[in-house]
């Protein structure tokens, strides 16, 4: 399950996430081996993700 939450206030942006720490072959007993679901990319855009892995992944690659 994730969670990501977001919420504008202000001038302010506010994202929390969970972090990924279970994969297909294995379920990570330590936390801090998580993957982060919200990566920030520069300092206007910042990008979340629930679910397939892959598919963040794919988009990330696509950006300029």
């Amino acid at each position: 399950m994730s969670l990501i939450v977001a919420r504008i206030v202000e001038d302010n942006i506010y994202i929390e996430s969970d972090s990924k720490i279970t994969d297909d072959r294995l379920v990570r007993s330590d936390p801090l081996c998580g993957l982060l679901k919200t990566l920030i990319l520069n300092p206007v855009i910042c990008i979340s993700f629930a679910g397939i892995v892959h598919f963040a992944a794919t988009l990330m690659l696509l950006m300029p």
